[in-house]
């Protein structure tokens, strides 16, 4: 067993029933490959290999790549990739129809943009902090809603799998995890990716009116301009307004640019 490292969010899952419900979760068919993230010690990998005939798991820590190496002589089709999933080049893998991992809770939101902008997979199941799945599935009614919710459920339909104990892994996280798995939806990627950055750039000030919260992201004169093309209160607060009412005031921003 290699020390995990703090440095790298390391906490390496070995609970046998858990990585049963994520196969499980996969819905996994007999044409599909699969990408992994991060697979540290391969208690994913080693259930998972024998059921797909392409399998690339991109791992950031040579010392985990040398303990899934041996795997290659039983599954030459197996290919272990020293790399940082956030800067790799993923374009070989663009199409790979299923992605899976067990995410550093402290990237987790980077690397499902990552994958929402540039993959093409059918399904995704991943394990996150549970307070993070938590945000990526909150309505506007939780106290979880955030930018976060907005932009995974812009591009993903999404369903919670499980909650994972802290017992779960080595050494044992401080908080329980939780597993989701998401659907992407067919929706235009760059723009997609505009909206859920002006989205942001609004909920930075989730505590002022969504006037001033618009001013102090754009400017006087686009508050100004939303505030007469639209019905939303501009007194309501960004933290309570919802998906498709930021829909509508993004398509007003973009004619005010015009």
């Amino acid at each position: 067993m290699i020390e995990p490292k703090k440095s790298l969010g390391q906490n390496f899952l070995h609970d046998s029933h858990i990585v049963q419900k994520i196969k499980n979760a996969l819905d996994i068919q007999p044409t599909d490959q699969l990408l992994e993230i991060g697979p540290g010690l391969g208690a994913l990998t080693k259930v998972l290999l024998p059921e797909f005939n392409r399998y690339v798991a991109i791992e950031v820590d040579p010392r985990c790549i040398e303990q899934l190496l041996p795997l290659q002589e039983q599954h030459s089709y197996f290919q272990p990739i020293l790399g940082d999933f956030l800067s790799i080049d993923l374009s070989p893998w663009k199409r790979f129809t299923k992605v899976v991992g067990n995410l550093p809770y402290h990237i987790a939101t980077p690397i499902m943009e990552r994958i929402a902008t540039c993959l093409e997979p059918k399904k995704i199941v991943c394990m996150f902090a549970s307070g993070t799945a938590d945000r990526f599935i909150a309505d506007t009614a939780s106290v979880h809603y955030s930018s976060a919710s907005i932009l995974m459920q812009s591009f993903f339909t999404m369903k919670e799998v499980c909650t994972v104990q802290r017992g779960s892994f080595f050494p044992p996280p401080k908080i329980t995890s939780k597993v989701i798995s998401f659907e992407p939806k067919n929706v235009p990627i760059a723009s997609t990716l505009l909206f859920t950055k002006f989205v942001q750039k609004i909920f930075s000030y989730r505590r002022k009116t969504l006037y001033n919260a618009i001013k102090n992201s754009f400017s006087l004169q686009v508050a100004e301009y939303l505030q007469s093309h639209i019905d939303i209160s501009m007194q309501k607060r960004p933290e309570v307004v919802s998906r498709e009412e930021y829909q509508e005031l993004f398509l007003r921003y973009q004619e005010s640019q015009k």
